[in-house]
């Protein structure tokens, strides 16, 4: 899973998010120790609990990157207001030095 994360300079940032390690001896697993270790492969299914623990983290997961989103738009949100303003109380000055 990858998302874009803003940086200080401006500039967005691929970060890598995963819950999954590949091991060429294991097969897929899942990173997070406090979930049952669990093989995603073809060979055997998530038991129930496992299924649910990894169904929450994802929510969770997701909770998290649309809460940053949030806040990065309103920040980005905030910056072009102040840019407008700043924009507007250019234009009214020269205006008032054109009526002089």
């Amino acid at each position: 899973m990858a998302y874009k994360k803003r940086a200080k300079d401006g500039c967005f940032r691929k970060k890598r998010v995963s819950l999954l390690s590949y091991k060429s001896t294991e097969g897929w697993t899942m990173k997070n120790p406090g979930l049952k270790d669990y093989r995603l492969n073809s060979m055997e299914e998530p038991t129930d609990e496992q299924l649910h623990a990894l169904m929450e983290k994802v929510a969770e997961d997701a909770r998290r990157q649309s809460a940053n989103a949030k806040k990065v738009l309103e920040r980005m949100m905030q910056e072009t207001r102040e840019k407008i303003m700043a924009i507007r109380r250019e234009q009214a000055a020269v205006k008032e030095v054109g009526k002089e």
